[in-house]
Formats: structure tokens, sequence, C-alpha cells
């Protein structure tokens, strides 16, 4: 069985994509595909395949570095692979900037980027982590949520910075990193001069702590996040506010983040 697991690949200067294709379950257009990769000289990097044996089919996945192949054009590449008979999809990422891959994969990666080391934790194990530093702590508590996220965001920054990028795609970018970890699901950014506005749904953070914190912020740690990312990115010191909580009756979570006057 295939999981689709958000997933973020970072390899500096390259041009990858995801690609993921579904074809019948027989060897012959496994091979066939592998030759067209092989002849046009694709870096394929991580590649799997997996056989679902309740469908009777195969399932090709990789990250595809198109950096030095003879075929630049990846929609060419794309249509000589679905005229392979036996071949019944191919989908692939779309490209957020060089070097850059984000997809929702069907097999787990254990590393961030292929540069860092990536820690899982079970969402009930981070959710308890979450609500037992606030009952512990109190208002001291979001504090040091808050600071702890900040913290992560400069150190996250540092690595987007590298591919010296506009501030949207920047942004972006960092909103899928936290999407792959699994923190929220992002619907959306605006960016008005100094004032960065960001929605999400999903936010554990926020599920955990919303009955919690009473008139104070939900996500603390996500707000330290923005606000470190930013600081890092841009030289200003930002200080974000929470306009709404989807756990506290919103449709979805908002938080505007400015400069510090």
């Amino acid at each position: 069985m295939t999981r689709d697991i958000p997933t973020l690949l970072i390899r500096p200067q390259k041009q990858i994509i995801y690609i993921s294709i579904k074809a019948e379950n027989v060897s012959e257009i496994v091979d066939k595909i592998f030759e067209i990769i092989n002849n046009f000289k694709i870096d394929v990097s991580e590649a799997t395949v997996t056989t679902d044996f309740v469908l009777n089919e195969k399932r090709i996945s990789f990250f595809a570095d198109f950096s030095h192949a003879t075929l630049s054009d990846v929609n060419i590449f794309v249509s000589m692979i679905r005229k392979i008979k036996g071949v019944k999809e191919v989908r692939t990422s779309d490209p957020l900037m060089t070097g850059v891959a984000i997809a929702d994969i069907e097999f787990p990666v254990t590393t961030l980027g292929g540069l860092f080391r990536a820690i899982i934790l079970p969402e009930p194990l981070f959710s308890g982590l979450i609500r037992g530093i606030i009952k512990n702590f109190g208002p001291t508590g979001l504090l040091f949520l808050y600071e702890a996220g900040k913290e992560m965001g400069i150190r996250e920054s540092e690595l987007l910075k590298k591919f010296s990028v506009s501030l949207d795609k920047s942004i972006e970018g960092f909103l899928k990193v936290l999407k792959s970890l699994g923190l929220l699901n992002p619907i959306g950014f605006e960016i008005k001069g100094d004032l960065i506005t960001v929605r999400f749904r999903d936010c554990i953070e926020c599920q955990s702590a919303a009955g919690l914190v009473g008139d104070n912020p939900s996500a603390n740690l996500v707000r330290g996040l923005i606000d470190g990312f930013l600081e890092n990115l841009t030289g200003k010191i930002y200080l974000s506010t929470e306009i709404s909580c989807q756990y506290k009756g919103s449709d979805y979570c908002e938080i505007q983040s400015k400069p510090r006057v």
C-alpha cells in the first residue's frame, strides 16, 4: 500500500522535479521507462518501484535531476512515458525554484531536503508536549513556545536564504516546509509592504492549545517560526499577531506579522 507524504527535497543549483508513474504490473514497462531515463542522461534520485497486488499495478516514484540531461523539456519526457503501452498515469510536481522540489510522494523520506535529519513526532506526542508546557508553565510556557519557534524560524531561513529568491517565493517555500513537517496546512499568504499575512488550517499546535490559553494566542510556536524566519530573511525584527484561530470558531487560522516599531 502506498502513502502520500508531503516532502521537500533540496539540491542546490539542480533542476529537480518529482515524477510518479502508475502502470500495469509488468516488468517490461519498468524496463522501458528506465531505458528512456538512461538514454537522456536523466539523473534519478531516491527511485522506488512499489507493487499494488490488489490493483495489479506498479508505481514508479523518483526525484529526477534534469540539470545535465540531453532532454531539458520535462513535458516532452512525460509525453514519451505516457505513450508506453501499459502506463496509466504520470504525475509531476510543480517546480518551486531551482534546486527545490516539493511533492506529495508515495514513499517515506527520512531526511528534510537531503541536508538535515528529519525528526518525526507522532501527533499525540507533539500534542502532549504543547499541552504539558502550557499546563505546567502558563503564560511563561506560551513565551517559551514563541521564543523556541523564533529560533527554529531563524535556522530554517538560513537554508532558504542560500537560493537568493524573492520574498514571496521564500515564504511559499517556508510554508511548504511547515506542511511537510505536518505542523499545519497553508491556504494562502499576502504581502502588503512590510505586513505579512499567513492563513492556514489543521494546525496541531492550535488544536492542542486553544482550549487552554483563554484569550491568548493559540499558535505561539507558529508565530515564533514566522517571526524568526522573516527577521533573518529581511534583517528587520518582526512581531506577529494572531487574528483568528480555527479551533476557536473561525474558518481558518490567520497570523499577521509586521516589523516592530
